[in-house]
């Protein structure tokens, strides 16, 4: 794996912690940055801005300054919350008008725009390094499963 390809799963405060430590190596190279949220399926204004000021503190708070931002939509991953986390994000799916049927995860990321926007970063990486890419050639997300009516990203 190239180091301009970094791609991260882990908590907010361990992303946060490393990406500070990190910034100047980031900052030095070709970067983007997936912000995974609920909040970003929303349609209410105030929802969308609330995802896009998290972000913003994130990046003052980590002095990290990517080439890209997307703000990708989440899941609701039920099967693994406790039962008080359980019962808040059914609370919100609720209000939300999202199926909340917590005996399965409900995955809303819409995983083909996940790899386009993929694609489409490492081709202008590649464009500027002079390099050609094959985008196309491999596409894993596209075998994740899909839920077209509950998909959304919000960039």
């Amino acid at each position: 794996m190239e180091r301009s390809h970094l791609a991260l799963v882990l908590n907010q405060a361990a992303i946060e912690d490393l990406v500070r430590a990190r910034h100047d190596t980031l900052n030095g190279m070709r970067t983007a940055f997936y912000s995974v949220s609920l909040g970003a399926a929303s349609k209410d204004p105030t929802d969308l801005s609330g995802v896009k000021k998290c972000v913003e503190r994130f990046l003052m708070a980590t002095s990290w300054r990517p080439g890209a931002v997307n703000h990708i939509v989440g899941a609701f991953r039920y099967t693994q919350y406790d039962f008080f986390k359980r019962w808040a994000m059914k609370a919100i799916a609720y209000e939300k008008g999202v199926p909340a049927d917590t005996s399965q995860d409900l995955e809303m990321t819409d995983w083909i725009q996940v790899a386009s926007l993929t694609d489409t970063f490492v081709a202008t990486v590649a464009k500027v390094r002079g390099a050609t890419t094959d985008a196309g050639a491999r596409r894993p997300a596209e075998a994740a499963p899909q839920k077209a009516n509950e998909q959304r990203i919000v960039s």
